[in-house]
């Protein structure tokens, strides 16, 4: 299948990959600016999946663009890249919605423009934010700190009788990361949503450049507190591909144990905090002493309750012992006994499964339009899952993953959501069950190590929310380009197109079920 669908993909493309591109880990193709529309009509009607758009600056004066797809059998990203003036980059962004928050995400902090964009308001930028100031354009150095100006951000606008509009946030009375939910009601149905972000932007992106790949990778494993793995898995596998670096397979699998292990008690902890969507009190702390558990078995197994510091350049930067491994899987196993009681309180409540059933309905057609990914995508029985899609860097990874069966949901509901989850945590159990196994039998190896010091890579990882990509271009020893796309970035706008139709108390419950980064998304 592998090479028949990368030969389609040349035919689609019309050429073969561009031998002059040293991007690793990814089947990339060099195309001319006019070429790019009619390239992504072809790409979307043949089922492939818009991924990113990184936008880099090798060279002072042009703008490189890469657009990556995921397409059906290729098995490694497809990268569609241009070189284009920072002004009159034609929109792909109607026929593919998906690329619609990256290329405002491009235009604010490179310059460039997109012609025909249906949304060209900023994105990152907030309204005090300075005009024609481009944080990520070569050569700018913005004073510090930066002047403020007055204005007002464009939302949308809704009237008619007796519709209301209701703001909450960007500040929330619990201990929450900032956002803005601006809803459109009549009464205490929504018509309409509209979210804004990026109100603590931390400019990762631009704190990993002149790094070496060592800092480099331990901000991008802050990305996302509870994807610290797979944040660092990802990056690890862009640099690593951008070096050819071969990772160990002892390694290989500790990262994929660590990585489960991650689902895990996030899955955990997300089933019991959807009870709070509920008010099913009882089961809400019941969720809550599972992920304490196995946040205490994490600090026991890495010293670190959310698993850092253990992914490094090469492999892992410590090799648990096999009695720390023995530990780890009777207290997963545990864990997950316990999920599975919280399960029967969960969906063996009528009144609680009255709450969630027909609740946040997201269509497949909404998911593939938008590019959603991970758990969500899944619940609206669109199979999507970075584990099974893309192929693992080590033989290794390929033997214990070549069972998995991503679960799939057809209710696309809140109820759907948490049914994936549950059935993810248990598949994360056997997983870890045969890396464990499988570690017994292999050689112990130091972490690769290579003697370049430049290259283009892209990684990937499936992390508990989703597929996440991650592009590096390293020169002389350190990054120059840091690219992070995470899975919260592609699901925050598909919140917006799950909450028409639903009584305003169920906002909360439905972004419980989504369970989507502040933090993974204000990059």
């Amino acid at each position: 299948m592998t090479e028949a669908a990368r030969k389609e993909a040349d035919r689609l493309v019309g050429r073969a990959p561009d031998d002059r591109r040293a991007l690793k880990g990814a089947r990339a193709y060099a195309l001319a600016l006019e070429e790019l529309a009619p390239t992504v009509g072809r790409a979307l009607a043949a089922s492939w999946r818009f991924g990113s758009l990184v936008a880099d600056q090798p060279r002072p004066g042009e703008v490189r663009l890469d657009y990556v797809f995921v397409a059906p059998g290729v098995r490694v990203p497809v990268v569609l890249g241009l070189s284009v003036p920072p002004a009159g980059v034609p929109s792909i962004a109607l026929a593919c919605p998906a690329a619609s928050w990256a290329e405002r995400e491009v235009s604010d902090l490179f310059g460039v423009t997109f012609s025909g964009s249906p949304d060209p308001r900023p994105l990152v930028h907030h309204e005090d934010w300075p005009e024609g100031l481009f944080p990520l354009r070569a050569g700018v150095n913005p004073p510090l700190p930066v002047e403020r100006v007055s204005g007002q951000y464009p939302f949308r606008h809704v009237e008619g009788e007796g519709v209301m509009e209701l703001r909450v946030g960007p500040i929330h009375a619990g201990i929450i990361e900032p956002g803005h939910f601006r809803f459109t009601a009549v009464g205490e149905t929504v018509l309409g949503l509209e979210v804004r972000m990026f109100y603590v932007h931390r400019g990762v992106e631009r704190l990993a450049q002149g790094r070496v790949p060592a800092a480099a990778l331990a901000i991008a494993e802050r990305v996302s507190g509870t994807a610290s793995v797979a944040h660092s898995v990802a990056a690890a596998r862009a640099m690593e591909a951008a070096l050819r670096i071969e990772v160990p397979a002892a390694h290989a699998l500790v990262r994929s144990l660590l990585l489960e292990l991650e689902r895990l008690y996030n899955h955990a902890g997300d089933l019991g905090n959807l009870c709070a969507g509920t008010a099913l009190s009882v089961a809400l702390a019941e969720g809550l002493i599972i992920k304490e558990r196995l946040l205490a078995m994490n600090q026991a197994l890495s010293g670190s309750r959310y698993l850092r510091n253990l992914v490094g350049l090469g492999g892992v930067r410590r090799a648990p012992s096999s009695a720390d491994l023995d530990s780890a899987l009777t207290g997963a196993t545990a864990a997950l006994e316990s999920v599975e009681r919280l399960a029967n309180g969960i969906f063996g409540s009528a009144t609680n499964l009255e709450r969630l059933s027909g609740t946040g309905l997201l269509s497949p057609e909404h998911v593939r339009a938008l590019g959603v990914v991970g758990v969500v995508a899944r619940a609206s029985g669109v199979r999507t899952d970075s584990r099974v899609d893309l192929a693992f860097p080590t033989p290794a990874d390929s033997e214990i993953y070549g069972t998995l069966k991503p679960a799939t949901e057809t209710g696309a509901d809140v109820a759907a959501r948490a049914q994936v989850r549950l059935a993810e945590a248990r598949e994360s159990l056997r997983l870890c069950q045969g890396i464990v196994t499988r570690l017994a039998d292999t050689d112990p190896a130091p972490p690769g190590i290579s003697d370049r010091t430049g290259g283009e890579g892209l990684g990937w990882a499936e992390g508990p929310r989703g597929e996440i990509l991650t592009f590096v271009r390293l020169e002389a020893g350190r990054v120059a380009r840091l690219r992070v796309r995470s899975p919260s970035r592609m699901n925050w706008p598909a919140i917006e197109h799950a909450i028409p139709g639903n009584i305003v108390p169920d906002f909360p419950l439905i972004n419980k079920s989504f369970n989507l980064s502040y933090a993974g998304c204000d990059l």
